[in-house]
């Protein structure tokens, strides 16, 4: 039984979002190695936890994808490792390693509704040199199972319908929230 969500928006300048829900028990994604560090699409990509020494390079793909034309945004580095450091006072925050080179991250809110039962992913990116390569839902699945093991019934997170990931997480057979709704006023 899906619980009734309401929308959420996050911080994307004057674009809507919509909650985007995913029922993590009920999902028949796979892993071939379940160890949460790790994962196979090649000998030498990783999943791990982030640590203080990789923030710098967070925040530095945060800006490369939030600071485009569909979010309305300008990021500086300054303000997204700010942004990156409170973050990892209350998320876990994954990174995403090819090749000794760290491409992407994911930050995700387990305390945000429900403590125990939804898992909020705040903010995800791949760098851009890297996108539409399947790193993006391999750090999906990876998130999924890690949770799932948790005994998470909820992955839940917010999607501007003009971003590309919206098709791709539709294709991921990942659904939206029907019950909730999103209300906004722009504070002058």
């Amino acid at each position: 039984m899906k619980p009734n969500l309401s929308t959420r928006r996050t911080n994307r300048g004057n674009n809507m979002k919509n909650k985007t829900v995913h029922n993590i028990r009920q999902s028949s994604i796979k892993m071939d190695n379940p160890k949460p560090n790790l994962f196979t699409k090649s000998e030498n990509l990783r999943i791990r936890k982030a640590t203080k020494k990789d923030y710098k390079k967070i925040a530095e793909i945060y800006k490369l994808c939030f600071t485009k034309e569909e979010y309305g945004e300008v990021w500086t580095q300054n303000m997204t490792l700010k942004k990156i450091i409170i973050l990892s006072k209350y998320c876990d925050i994954f990174v995403v390693v090819a090749d000794n080179e760290t491409i992407g991250f994911a930050a995700i809110n387990p305390n945000k509704w429900y403590i125990g039962r939804f898992a909020d992913i705040e903010e995800i990116g791949i760098h851009p040199k890297h996108q539409d390569k399947g790193y993006g839902k391999q750090l999906l699945k990876f998130i999924e199972n890690y949770y799932k093991k948790k005994n998470y019934s909820y992955l839940i997170f917010t999607v501007n319908k003009t971003a590309k990931a919206y098709k791709k997480y539709k294709q991921m057979k990942y659904s939206e929230d029907k019950n909730g709704a999103l209300f906004m006023r722009q504070l002058k």
